[in-house]
């Protein structure tokens, strides 16, 4: 999506260009450019989002990890514990 959003920057920044050349009107020149340059925030935007939620899903994922490592080993450790005590019994 983000890819778009730069494609579409550049795409305006070629307009602006055009404009600028053909015109005597800055005003349209400036405007195409701060378009231009709303759009390219807005791609680079999404790119820091999907960085942000890629983060906080990092981390989520590794703590459900370790809980299901844990509690592997707490299970494993308590059967262990009983087969010991069935064992000397």
């Amino acid at each position: 999506m983000a890819h778009e959003y730069f494609t579409l920057s550049v795409e305006l920044d070629n307009l602006q260009k055009v404009v600028e050349k053909y015109t005597e009107i800055p005003q349209f020149s400036n405007l195409y450019q701060r378009m231009s340059d709303l759009v390219r925030m807005t791609g680079e935007l999404s790119i820091h989002q999907g960085f942000l939620i890629n983060d906080s899903l990092n981390s989520q994922f590794k703590y459900q990890r370790e809980q299901g490592r844990t509690s592997f080993q707490e299970a494993y450790l308590l059967t262990q514990g009983s087969e010991m005590k069935y064992a000397k019994a």
